[in-house]
């Protein structure tokens, strides 16, 4: 049958090195960062929106991370990423509430990554449990139709307290 729930999570971050300077990036690491973190999610939508709509709903939620509002000096790339996914977020909602799909996103704080590790200060117990703020509840909260049915156009930051 159709894909009745989407979960877009998928990106880079930026440099691998870590932090860079708005004036030393490229514009092909510019273009890589926005093809990875944008056409996935996009191709991703457009390919299950028709199975949705025919079947009369569904749900979408896409990653994004609390860089967005954050805005932080050196992940200028990472940043502006995660603001068009919430654009996208918002728009979808919007496009296809009447046909009963819900269309959110869930923006988590630092996960621990080797990537993470090098560019972002967790604490021991943050390292432990893996991430400033926990995904799985949050993504099951915003896909359970029991739990959300009504849910949409909405970004949920699962930060662990980390803003």
């Amino acid at each position: 049958g159709p894909v009745e729930v989407l979960i877009n999570n998928a990106g880079i971050g930026g440099d691998p090195a870590g932090p860079r300077s708005f004036m030393d990036m490229s514009v092909d690491a510019w273009w890589r960062v926005q093809e990875t973190n944008l056409r996935g999610p996009m191709l991703y939508c457009h390919a299950v929106l028709p199975g949705m709509i025919a079947a009369g709903g569904g749900s979408i939620v896409n990653f994004s991370s609390i860089s967005y509002m954050m805005g932080n000096a050196g992940y200028t790339l990472y940043t502006t990423a995660n603001s068009a996914i919430n654009g996208m977020t918002r728009s979808l909602a919007r496009e296809f509430g009447p046909d009963r799909i819900r269309v959110n996103a869930l923006a988590p704080g630092g996960i621990a990554t080797d990537f993470a590790s090098r560019s972002l200060v967790m604490t021991r117990q943050q390292q432990q449990e893996g991430s400033y703020g926990g995904t799985t509840g949050a993504a099951t909260t915003t896909t359970t139709t029991t739990t959300s049915s009504t849910t949409s156009c909405h970004t949920l930051e699962s930060t662990g307290g980390f803003t």
